[in-house]
């Protein structure tokens, strides 16, 4: 049973860049068992709310609301923590969505991506928030997350503090030969959004030549 506290159509999703003003089917997730200190959502992580479905419920309700779009994206709740997460976007596939992203920090994601490395294309997309020391959930992502992502993933980086940024860019650093070329940076108060342009805009920032990077306010 997955919990779901919302599925709209509508332009989603609406805080990535990378996809922004496409036309989809946008579902919140409802129950995380992570306690991510920084937690974007934490009014996802209750199971008393939403409403729960199986995977043929779910999918029938997507696919009304729906009528005939091609583009899914789930966010709020980690989608990845089910044990049914592939078979549910399998299903989808089947009724005809082509293209699939889903927001996860990385918790239960060695196995989801050994399932996805055998489809050829893959039609799911990650959309992975990398772990930074004030999260405090450096215990549930996989060390070697990085090499085993695709081109057609991307990372989203939510920096609170200058600390955070100087963090995710030394993470990019370590990293640089790693599939991903996509990187949002998204800008939670206290931080200014200002300072974090200015430093990814600079144009001795070696990250500008090595990534597509764009950058968000919350």
């Amino acid at each position: 049973m997955i919990k779901v506290l919302a599925i709209s159509g509508e332009t989603v999703p609406r805080n990535n860049l990378f996809c922004h003003g496409r036309l989809g089917v946008a579902v919140q997730l409802q129950g995380c068992p992570l306690s991510c200190l920084n937690c974007e959502h934490p009014e996802y992580r209750s199971v008393e709310s939403g409403q729960k479905y199986d995977l043929e419920a779910l999918v029938t309700k997507i696919v009304l609301v729906g009528q005939g779009l091609q583009f899914c994206y789930f966010f709020g709740g980690d989608l990845l923590v089910q044990p049914d997460a592939m078979q549910l976007l399998l299903n989808l596939r089947g009724c005809g969505f082509r293209d699939i992203w889903v927001e996860t920090v990385g918790s239960g994601i060695s196995g989801f991506l050994e399932q996805r490395a055998s489809l050829i294309p893959s039609f799911i997309h990650l959309v992975v928030k990398p772990r930074l020391s004030s999260s405090g959930m450096a215990e549930y992502v996989d060390d070697h997350l990085f090499d085993r992502l695709r081109e057609e993933d991307m990372l989203a980086y939510r920096c609170q503090t200058r600390d955070d940024f100087m963090e995710a860019v030394q993470q990019l650093r370590v990293q640089k030969d790693m599939a991903v070329r996509r990187v949002q940076f998204d800008a939670q108060p206290p931080l200014r959004l200002r300072w974090l342009r200015d430093q990814l805009l600079r144009s001795d920032n070696p990250l500008r030549q090595m990534f597509d990077l764009r950058i968000n306010q919350e």
